[in-house]
Formats: structure tokens, C-alpha cells, sequence
């Protein structure tokens, strides 16, 4: 049995961004799809680069359809699929250089992390994992607290 995550005959609102003639390669974005308030880029999958041969104009396609085929013939649709233990490829990994800073001492102060980070909070049952998930998902935009944090702002 096979479940797919997008509905494969639902219509999506596609607007090209590239033409024929023009050069791609993995990443790059071919065109984008709107979904309530926020807009999906379409992107060229990593391994594939080449020239554009075709390019659907804008309209309703299924994600099953091609919007853009290359010289050498490869169609590609609005998703692709990667497998789940290879690693997206990057150009180069940046280096942390912006705190994150939360507001609450005892984690800007004892447990530091850098802006896009990755940190665990472990313990026992009860002892606020959770809670302090949920405050961090509520801090505001990092600006706003670099000037707090600095004290040249108000109070909240």
C-alpha cells in the first residue's frame, strides 16, 4: 500500500521563474506554487543540471505533471523524492556566529547555543522539558532581544 503525502490529482497554481535557454542545476528554483498564505519554491533536485528545452506556462498542474523539461530530456515535476539516509548535499557549512538568545538566564548564561543550533534538554518526568520547549518556540524575533538583551530597550 502506498500513501502519498501530496494528493496526486489536486490542481496547484504553478508560476515559472525560469524560460527556455536558461542553465540550471540542483537547488536552483524553477518556478513557485502558492499554498494559503505562504509560497512553495519549486527547486531543481540536486543531482540534475542542464539546459531548459520546455517550460510550462503559468497555470494549474497536478504535481505529477512536468513543468520543465531539459535538453537531455529529463522531466522535471513539482516535487521530487530523496531517499531518507543520504544526506541533502551543501556548498559549505556556516559557522555559527549569532547567539540565541532567549531572555531566560539560566540558558543564555550556563547553556549557550548559536542561532540555527542544535540542543537537547534532557531530565526526568516532570522537570520541565517540555515547558521550556514552549517558551523557546515563543521567543520573539532574535533583533528584538539582541537590543533588550544589550539594554537599550524597554521592558516587554
Amino acid at each position: 500500500m502506498v500513501v502519498h503525502a501530496l494528493d496526486r490529482e489536486k490542481r496547484w497554481a504553478w508560476t515559472p521563474r525560469v524560460k527556455p535557454g536558461d542553465e540550471v542545476r540542483g537547488g536552483m528554483v524553477l518556478g513557485t506554487v502558492p499554498e494559503f498564505g505562504f509560497t512553495h519554491k519549486i527547486l531543481v533536485p540536486p543531482d540534475v543540471k542542464g539546459r531548459v528545452k520546455e517550460v510550462k506556462p503559468a497555470g494549474e498542474y497536478t504535481v505529477e505533471e512536468p513543468v520543465v523539461v531539459l535538453e537531455d530530456g529529463t522531466e522535471l515535476k513539482m516535487y521530487h523524492t530523496w531517499p531518507v539516509r543520504r544526506a541533502r548535499p551543501v556548498q559549505r557549512k556556516l559557522d555559527p556566529n549569532t547567539p540565541f538568545l532567549t531572555g531566560m538566564r539560566i540558558l543564555d548564561v550556563l547553556f549557550p547555543v548559536a542561532m540555527g543550533g542544535t540542543a537537547a534538554i534532557p531530565g526526568p518526568f516532570g522537570s520541565g522539558k517540555t515547558v521550556t520547549q514552549q517558551s523557546l518556540a515563543k521567543c520573539p524575533t532574535p533583533t528584538w532581544w539582541s537590543t533588550w538583551a544589550a539594554g537599550s530597550g524597554g521592558t516587554r
